[in-house]
């Protein structure tokens, strides 16, 4: 009974924390309309370092976790349809990158905390 009642109030606790995250969704497709799967999208706030390092070109597929954790970034991979998923993003300014050779950069900026949802437009990879 005492371990139930641990649960339920950690539950409690964390629940509020969590309703409060943004949800960002994406989708990566071929000029062919066909969708880009298991492709890495990474998503950061967007500062001088950030901008100068997914700008170069050692930063194509966003492998060195060192690298991930200084830049406080978040990594997520297309499934079958080219879709992606975000969780818990607070408003700010932010840097997606598709971490593929030639890969896209899209600067774009959350300016409300209070929203669910929000959908990145649909990019078209053009290899």
């Amino acid at each position: 009974m005492i371990l139930r009642c641990n649960l339920i109030l950690l539950f409690l606790v964390i629940l509020p924390v969590v309703s409060f995250g943004q949800v960002l969704k994406g989708r990566l497709l071929f000029s062919n309309g066909n969708p880009v799967k298991n492709i890495k999208v990474i998503i950061a706030p967007r500062n001088r370092f950030n901008q100068q390092t997914t700008g170069s070109e050692n930063f194509f597929y966003g492998d060195d976790p060192y690298l991930l954790s200084r830049m406080n970034a978040v990594v997520a991979v297309t499934n079958e349809d080219g879709y992606y998923y975000f969780n818990n993003i607070r408003s700010g300014r932010y840097i997606l990158r598709v971490c593929e050779r030639f890969g896209i950069v899209y600067n774009f900026k959350i300016t409300d905390d209070n929203y669910d949802f929000k959908l990145i437009p649909d990019k078209v990879a053009f290899y």
